[in-house]
């Protein structure tokens, strides 16, 4: 007699697919809730309280699923770098490649060749030197206290230093006009950017006029003569680059008069700014000759007709006359002291700094300028740099402020503290700003130049070694020959 036949052997085709389907949804649940438990303390312990990571690293569960794998991470300052220049490479805000391990060795590719040779051990940063310019693939590889081991990768860019060009418009220039100095032509090396642009306008080697990010600057000559003008480019790695060109200045075109004939001797020819009087006209025979005519504003001519029948009378020749703003010492006394010292150059008034004043005034006749925004770095290099702006001969005294809480990030002492006592109101107590830097400075006459205010050595220290951005003021007096007073204000943003 034949055995019984298995009940599975009795199903049909398609009640053997159900029971198949059943059997793998219990198997697949049954795994996920043994998965669940095993990762638990993994889990629990990742959602612990940690210090917050400068560089992410991504996390991955791999076979078997009780380890939990993450990918290291790395930052490299500064990027892009100058050619030349030093990279820190920083990995201590990596995660070890075990969650719950700790990383006992760094080991870095600092050339992109994928073989990590540099081995710093349980330091978890490192510094480098590029001197060819191009994009680097520099890896890094941990192994942690179990032994695992994982690697990650940073792009660097290395730049060439810029290139710096200048051009002038118009050529050559005139003193006392407008030229124009155009410095578009500049460009850093593929993957940078020109950030920052200096002027030196005076041929004097400091590059007092910053533009910032605008790379054209306009300035008028007050003397005619030859100089040079030069620029100085910075790209956003750092690197700097110099143009130069010499500039001819001539003086403004004269125009002349021209005497009348016959006659008697008449008046010469008015003279033009600078310019020369015609000859006065012929006399006759036994005429005598007149008093030469005043010549127009800047410039006087004369003609006569001499007697006993001289043929000719002769004019004489123009002088310049000083002009409405020029210096004048005041009435009954000499002029001061400090006027006979302010022979620093300066330029003619542009349409934007005749905006900052009020022409003619007595209480509104000077100001400061400047770009409202500064690289920290740069002010702490060369010092804070203004621009005098007035309508007469004026001396600026002018003194850098900063707030009590700026000083305080600076690591600068506290400043004393000044008492108010009031009649109905109990005392008060306020803190005065703290001074950081002074400097003083004159215009001859009216106009505009640079001036650079430098900074107290240990206000130059902070700004090199902290990572601050900070507002300060410059607040003066301008003083002119006549004793009249303006108070002069303005704010910067200093920041990296």
């Amino acid at each position: 007699m034949a055995p019984p036949a298995d009940k599975s052997d009795r199903m049909l085709p398609a009640q053997r697919r159900h029971r198949t389907a059943h059997l793998r949804a219990r198997v697949s649940m049954v795994t996920m809730l043994v998965s669940a438990l095993l990762v638990a303390p993994a889990g629990a312990q990742a959602s612990s309280p940690a210090p917050r990571a400068m560089c992410s690293g991504a996390t991955s569960r791999v076979r078997p699923r009780t380890t939990t794998m993450t990918t290291p991470c790395f930052n490299a300052s500064p990027d892009p770098v100058q050619m030349g220049g030093t990279v820190r490479f920083d990995a201590s805000r990596s995660p070890p490649p075990t969650v719950g391990a700790t990383i006992t060795d760094y080991r870095w590719d600092l050339d992109g060749t994928n073989t990590y040779t540099t081995n710093t051990g349980a330091t978890p940063t490192i510094t480098h030197v590029y001197a060819a310019r191009g994009t680097i693939s520099v890896g890094l590889r941990v192994t942690d206290s179990t032994g695992t081991s994982s690697t990650t990768t940073v792009a660097v860019t290395v730049l060439a230093p810029p290139t710096a060009k200048i051009s002038q418009s118009p050529t050559p220039a005139v003193a006392t006009q407008p030229v124009t100095f155009d410095a578009s032509g500049s460009h850093a090396d593929s993957g940078g950017q020109i950030v920052d642009y200096r002027w030196d306008l005076d041929g004097s080697g400091a590059y007092a006029t910053d533009t910032g990010s605008s790379p054209t600057e306009t300035y008028a000559f007050a003397q005619p003569g030859a100089t040079q003008v030069s620029v100085r480019v910075t790209d956003n790695a750092g690197g700097t680059a110099t143009a130069t060109i010499p500039v001819t200045v001539s003086n403004p075109p004269a125009s002349s008069g021209s005497g009348s004939s016959g006659g008697t001797g008449s008046s010469g020819g008015s003279g033009s700014s600078g310019g020369t009087g015609s000859s006065g006209g012929s006399g006759t025979s036994g005429g005598s000759g007149s008093s030469g005519g005043s010549g127009s504003s800047g410039g006087s001519s004369s003609g006569s007709g001499s007697s006993g029948g001289s043929p000719s009378g002769s004019g004489s020749s123009g002088t310049s006359a000083p002009s409405s703003s020029s210096a004048k010492a005041p009435s009954g006394g000499s002029p001061p002291a400090w006027l006979a010292s302010a022979s620093q150059p300066f330029a003619a008034l542009r349409p934007a700094d005749r905006q900052a004043i009020v022409a003619g005034s007595d209480s509104y006749f000077a100001a400061i300028t400047g770009e409202p925004v500064r690289r920290s770095l740069a002010v702490a290099a060369h010092g804070l740099w203004v621009n005098l702006v007035a309508d007469r001969s004026v001396r600026f005294s002018l003194t850098v402020q900063v707030a009590p809480a700026d000083a305080s990030r600076l690591g600068l002492s506290r400043p004393a503290r000044r008492v108010r006592r009031t009649r109905h109101t109990r005392t008060r107590r306020t803190q005065s700003p703290t001074v950081i830097g002074s400097a003083n400075g004159a215009l001859a006459a009216a106009g505009q130049r640079p001036l650079d205010i430098s900074l107290t050595g240990a206000v130059r220290t902070a700004l090199r070694r902290r990572h601050l951005t900070l507002r300060v003021t410059v607040v003066g007096t301008a003083t002119d020959v006549h004793g009249h007073q303006t108070r002069v204000v303005r704010a910067f943003l200093l920041r990296r």
